[in-house]
């Protein structure tokens, strides 16, 4: 009996495929959500043979790892949480990639560099909403990888004014949210 506890949370990893991800309670468990995001990019950096991507909220390096793994690509990822990069730095390593981690809040740690696609799954529970997420989630996830803030758009607006300057022309931006979030 696993009392609630996300099983991937009880054995320490969970598989995106055939890429298998790390983690624990400093970063988030990449749900069916996540997975979809991560087959959308890789199709389209394939199908357009993309050389630059940023994986922006790397938290494990789920999306990071993955695309390095299935596409010809440099990918940068950041993320605030150092705990977090350990994690995502351990998960290139096991899967043998070769990934550009860097510590920092969103775009800081590159600026001045153009990327094809940025691939993102930010915070974007509202704040107000937190208590009512199911206890898998709400009690097991970093707090800072479910909070967008008031209206849980905090990081997606800031990632939709900051992308423009990174994404060359006719570049892509993949981000996740929430069912109600779309428009």
């Amino acid at each position: 009996l696993n009392n609630g506890i996300p099983v991937p949370y009880i054995i320490g990893y969970t598989l995106i495929h055939d890429v298998l991800i790390m983690i624990n309670r400093n970063v988030l468990n990449p749900g069916p959500e996540t997975v979809t995001l991560i087959d959308n990019a890789v199709e389209y950096i394939n199908r357009f043979k993309l050389r630059m991507v940023l994986d922006l909220c790397t938290g494990s390096g789920a999306v990071a790892v993955t695309v390095a793994k299935k596409c010809r690509t440099k990918v940068v990822a950041t993320d605030i949480s150092k705990k977090a990069l350990e994690i995502a730095k351990h998960n290139a390593s096991e899967n043998k990639v070769a990934v550009d981690f860097r510590l920092g809040d969103l775009f800081e740690t590159v600026r001045g560099m153009m990327f094809d696609v940025i691939i993102t799954n930010p915070p974007y529970v509202k704040s107000g909403a937190i208590t009512l997420l199911p206890g898998f989630v709400r009690d097991f996830a970093p707090l800072t990888a479910i909070d967008g803030g008031t209206d849980g758009l905090f990081f997606h607006k800031a990632i939709m004014s900051g992308a423009k300057n990174l994404l060359r022309s006719g570049g892509s931006l993949f981000i996740e949210c929430g069912n109600d979030q779309g428009k």
